[in-house]
């Protein structure tokens, strides 16, 4: 599989006056940070749709606003298929792009991270994993 992570791909600076690192803020403060977290996640949707292109998977995105008051957008990959993290660990092992590091993966130029969890519903019998992607600060 080759993967071109980075052709085209640009991530906005996530730090913006009012967005602050005290915590949440006023609702003027977390809508201020929402929203730069917004212009965020249409590129880390790239990322994952590129990195896990031959993959069934959902995405959502993620924020943080709220409980920190500072952005940190983030878009998480639910795999079905994928029943345990030694199969998202070796998917990324193998794939164009990615490098291990720290626990997780980073793109090869370093703009981006990504990390695997294995995840199960209340209400399900089998589990599933899920990749964190997110922009390196």
């Amino acid at each position: 599989m080759r993967l071109s992570v980075m052709a085209g791909v640009t991530l906005l600076p996530l730090a913006l006056l009012g967005c602050g690192d005290r915590g949440p803020g006023s609702a003027a403060d977390i809508a201020q940070c929402q929203e730069v977290e917004a212009r965020s996640y249409p590129v880390l949707e790239r990322v994952a749709e590129q990195a896990l292109a031959d993959v069934d998977h959902l995405l959502r995105p993620v924020g943080s606003c709220e409980d920190t008051g500072r952005p940190r957008a983030r878009v998480i990959a639910s795999v079905g298929g994928w029943p345990t993290r030694r199969i998202g660990i070796r998917f990324f092992d193998g794939a164009d792009g990615w490098t291990r590091d720290d626990g997780g993966f980073s793109t090869v130029d370093g703009a981006y991270r990504s990390w695997i969890m294995t995840a199960r519903d209340a209400d399900a019998p089998e589990s599933y994993v899920e990749v964190e992607f997110t922009a390196t600060p």
